[in-house]
C-alpha cells in the first residue's frame, strides 16, 4: 500500500529481528547499550571479549596520541614562527632608532622616518620600545648639548607621547640597552632632566652606580662642559663673549649662566697667559743660544770657517807675550776629555783668550772638561 509500516506489508525475517533489536536498544541506558554492541560485536565476528576491549582501547589511544601529536607540531609551528616574528620587529625597532637619531632634530625627516617604520612593524603596542631603543641610541651617539634636547623633544613630539609615558620609555631604556654602561646612563639622565622634566624621570638617578652626591657633582660637571661647548660654538672670543641663546635648552636660570662664562673667562684668561709666559721664556731662550753661539764663533775661528775639528791657530800675541822659542812646542795641548778636540794655547797663558763661558767648539763640553794632553 506503499506504507513501510503496514501490517500488510510483508518482511524478511531478518528485518523483523533488527527492528525488534533497535525497540529494545531504545529502551536501554547508555551503558546498556554499550554492552549489548559489545555482545553482538561478539556473536557477529566470533573474538573474545577481552579482544574487543583491547581493541577499543587501542583505537581510543591511537586518536588520542595523533591529536596530541597534531597539536605539538602545531604549538611547535607556532614557537618558531613567533620567535622569526619577534626577531624581525627586534630589527625593526633597532634600525627605527638608529635612523631617527641620524635624524637629529629634523622635523620632517622623523615625520617621513616614523611613518616608514610604523608600516613596516605594523599595527602593535611598539611605541613605548620604540621610543626606549631611540633613548639608548641618542645617549649613545650623539653628544649631549642643546641639539640633542631639542631633538629629543621633537622625537617625542613626532610620535606623539604623552610625558606619562616618557618615565616607563626612560627607565626601560636604563634596564634593557644602559644596564652594563654608566657613562651613557648619566648622559641619558642629563637629557631627560632637561628635555623632559615632567616626565617623572628621578628614579633614573638611582640606576646609576654611585652616591647621590657624586651623581649631582657629575651632572653638574656634564652641565658645565655642555654649557663651555654651546659657547665655543657660537664662534664668540671667550674673553668677550656673552651667554649664548643655546644656553637656554640647559634649563638653567640667566645668573647661573652668567656665573658659568665668568668662571670660563677666568680660566680662560689664566690659561692664555702661562701661554703667553711659556712663550716668551722659549724666545729668550732661544735668543740666549744664539748669543751664545756668536760668541763661540767668535773666539773659535775654525767654527766660523766650517771646519770644526781641525787645530785653531794659536793667539796672535806680541812683545812679552809672544812665545820664545816659536811653534807648537812653546804652547800646551788640551784636549776635550770627552770628544778629543785638541788646542794648543800659549805656554803660561793658557785660558787668557778663552773665558769661563767656553765650551768644545766640536761637541759642547764645558771648559773643564779639556785636560792638559800627556802626549
Amino acid at each position: 500500500l506503499g506504507m513501510t509500516n503496514s501490517p500488510y506489508v510483508s518482511k524478511s525475517p531478518q528485518q523483523q529481528a533488527y527492528e525488534e533489536q533497535m525497540r529494545q536498544m531504545q529502551q536501554m541506558s547508555p551503558e546498556e547499550q554499550k554492552r549489548a554492541m559489545r555482545r553482538s560485536r561478539i556473536s557477529s565476528t566470533g573474538a573474545k571479549e577481552d579482544q574487543v576491549l583491547s581493541a577499543n582501547w587501542f583505537q581510543k589511544a591511537k586518536g588520542g596520541f595523533i591529536v596530541l601529536t597534531f597539536a605539538g607540531l602545531v604549538a611547535a609551528i607556532g614557537y618558531q614562527a613567533q620567535k622569526l616574528f619577534r626577531g624581525r620587529q627586534s630589527e625593526l625597532i633597532d634600525a627605527f632608532a638608529e635612523s631617527m637619531t641620524y635624524c637629529g632634530d629634523d622635523r620632517r625627516q622623523l615625520a617621513a622616518t616614523l611613518a616608514d617604520y610604523n608600516k613596516q612593524l605594523g599595527p602593535g603596542p611598539y611605541k613605548e620600545r620604540m621610543m626606549a631603543r631611540y633613548l639608548s641610541a641618542l645617549a649613545t651617539n650623539l653628544p649631549v648639548g642643546a641639539k640633542a634636547i631639542r631633538a629629543l623633544q621633537e622625537t617625542q613630539s613626532a610620535m606623539a607621547l604623552p610625558d606619562s609615558a616618557m618615565g616607563p620609555a626612560f627607565e626601560a631604556a636604563a634596564d634593557e640597552y644602559l644596564k652594563d654602561r654608566p657613562s651613557v646612563l648619566g648622559k641619558l639622565v642629563f637629557l631627560a632632566e632637561r628635555a623632559c622634566p615632567s616626565a617623572g624621570v628621578g628614579a633614573l638617578r638611582s640606576r646609576l652606580p654611585y652616591g647621590a652626591e657624586y651623581v649631582d657633582s657629575l651632572q653638574r660637571m656634564l652641565l658645565e662642559k655642555t654649557f663651555r661647548e654651546a659657547v665655543d660654538a657660537s664662534g664668540q672670543d671667550v674673553l668677550s663673549a656673552t651667554v649664548p641663546a643655546d644656553v637656554r635648552e640647559l634649563r638653567i636660570s640667566q645668573a647661573e649662566a652668567e656665573r658659568f662664562l665668568e668662571k670660563y673667562q677666568k680660566e680662560e684668561a689664566e690659561a692664555r697667559r702661562k701661554a703667553a709666559m711659556e712663550a716668551d721664556e722659549v724666545d729668550e731662550l732661544t735668543k740666549a743660544r744664539e748669543v751664545l753661539l756668536a760668541k763661540v764663533k767668535e773666539e773659535s775661528p775654525e767654527v766660523a770657517d766650517g771646519t770644526p775639528g781641525a787645530d785653531p791657530p794659536a793667539p796672535a800675541t806680541s812683545g812679552d807675550d809672544a812665545p820664545t822659542s816659536g811653534g807648537a812646542s812653546d804652547a800646551a795641548a788640551h784636549e776635550c776629555s770627552n770628544c778629543g778636540y785638541t788646542i794648543f794655547p800659549a805656554a803660561g797663558r793658557e785660558w787668557k783668550f778663552f773665558g769661563e763661558d767656553f765650551k768644545c767648539p766640536q761637541c759642547g763640553a764645558p771648559k773643564s772638561a779639556f785636560k792638559v794632553s800627556e802626549d
